[in-house]
């Protein structure tokens, strides 16, 4: 795999990287692979601990409403998105949107700033072995069934669970210092549902911010959404401030 691809993965563009980071890293890229895409140490979505069958088919259904609406053709590749849950409003993640290059389309969706911010900069050493162990976002990007596990593909055709188009299977991913690369939890893709189905819609109205409310299977979750735009210095927060992981 190809720097730039796994690059794109995470949401970050070629324009904002630095060109030290272009290149070849088989061996990261081999493990990075076989977590993604099926391997032994990737626990199936519908064997989560506390995962239900309603959270799942609501799931899936928010992840073909965020491929129809393909927000990545209406999104400057120099934006995120500050997100602010009501129940934890000095806890931002912050989103950005996959597939302006047309290579690979989905959602990198940042625990903090300092995060996306040190990959963007170099802060931290964009990509190498280590980076899992300052990183924290959670992933998703779209490809064909063969990435997904085969109890998931199993229930998908059981139940019937939505999928937009066979390039539209949801390979999904979470990076987390001290725990490495593994399956989101139940926790995590309800707040990635959130997003997803909330952000398209925001994108098209152009506010540069605003409050949504998401309905999920279990009710209803509400949170506040900043444009932000990456180039801005003066309007992105410092790597140093706030919002840096402690």
């Amino acid at each position: 795999m190809m720097l730039g691809t796994f690059c794109e993965r995470l949401g970050i563009t070629s324009g904002l990287i630095n060109s030290e980071l272009i290149g070849m890293m088989d061996e990261l890229f081999e493990s990075l692979r076989s977590h993604m895409s099926g391997g032994t140490n990737r626990t199936p979505l519908v064997r989560l601990k506390g995962m239900t069958h309603e959270q799942l088919e609501s799931f899936f259904e928010g992840v073909k409403l965020f491929y129809v609406q393909a927000p990545w053709q209406f999104t400057a590749t120099d934006s995120a998105w500050k997100i602010e849950f009501a129940d934890k409003p000095d806890q931002p993640w912050w989103a950005v949107v996959m597939g302006q290059n047309g290579e690979t389309y989905g959602l990198a969706f940042y625990e903090d700033w300092h995060s996306l911010h040190g990959m963007l900069t170099g802060e931290i050493d964009g990509l190498t072995a280590d980076f899992t162990t300052k990183v924290s976002c959670i992933c998703l990007s779209f490809d064909e069934a063969s990435v997904l596990a085969g109890a998931d593909l199993d229930a998908i055709e059981q139940f019937e669970w939505p999928i937009a188009a066979p390039e539209a299977y949801p390979l999904l991913y979470r990076i987390k210092p001290n725990v490495g690369i593994h399956t989101p939890s139940t926790g995590d893709l309800k707040l990635l549902e959130s997003v997803l189905r909330t952000l398209p819609d925001f994108i098209r109205s152009g506010k540069p911010d605003g409050s949504v409310l998401a309905k999920l299977h279990d009710g209803e979750l509400q949170f506040k959404i900043t444009k932000v735009n990456l180039n801005d210095r003066e309007a992105t927060p410092s790597s140093r401030g706030r919002n840096r992981r402690r």
